[in-house]
């Protein structure tokens, strides 16, 4: 009875250390975006192309927020958008990254082509809000004027991902008069119709993307 207690725990010892060192295998990598972001789609784009590294995503939504998470260990690496070729410099992963210190490891770039979506529910002529991250309404001002109608707002903090609004237009916690402007995966992960796709003023819409790690 005594062996056999002894060696369950030596078992559970075991299992303990195996399951450490495959968490440890993974690489927690925070993104500046939420599910179905434009930051998804780059880091899963570079992983594809860079393969063999496991890894899993947490959606920080702000590079404020990669950042802090980086600093205190939570993640292993970070990943967020600099610049644009239509919509310049990003101004929050800017402002943020004078408040930390971290290491590049490398940048990328992703072409980015914008998905203009609603809810299946609503009718256009109803529509009054379009909701998007700043860059976003740079990249799309000229094909914005063809729908004069819709105001345009950005959320703050961890509200400025339009994932976060796709989510909460799926759910009903705002109302049909509002649409979604971002990635066109949006749609499908919150069921939403597209109004319009290719809403970038250039064809020539790239954005770069940088992946971090805490400064030794």
């Amino acid at each position: 009875m005594g062996n056999s207690t002894e060696q369950e725990i030596k078992l559970a010892a075991m299992k303990a250390d195996l399951e450490k060192k495959l968490d440890a295998s993974v690489l927690k990598v925070g993104i500046q975006g939420g599910k179905g972001s434009f930051n998804e789609l780059a880091l899963e784009t570079f992983f594809k192309s860079n393969p063999g590294q496991s890894y899993k995503i947490s959606y920080m939504y702000t590079t404020e927020n990669v950042f802090a998470a980086l600093d205190r260990g939570v993640l292993d690496r970070g990943q967020f958008a600099i610049k644009n070729t239509l919509g310049g410099e990003v101004t929050e992963s800017v402002e943020a990254m004078k408040k930390h210190k971290f290491d590049i490891i490398c940048q990328y770039d992703l072409k980015v082509a914008h998905t203009l979506m609603m809810s299946p529910n609503a009718k256009i002529e109803n529509l009054d809000t379009v909701v998007a991250h700043p860059q976003a309404l740079k990249q799309c001002k000229e094909h914005l004027k063809k729908f004069p109608k819709l105001k345009q707002f950005s959320g703050e903090s961890d509200l400025v991902d339009p994932s976060t609004w796709a989510e909460k237009l799926r759910t009903g916690k705002i109302g049909f008069n509002h649409a979604i402007l971002g990635n066109k995966n949006l749609a499908e992960l919150n069921h939403l119709k597209i109004v319009q796709e290719n809403m970038q003023d250039s064809d020539n819409n790239f954005t770069t993307f940088v992946l971090v790690k805490r400064t030794d």
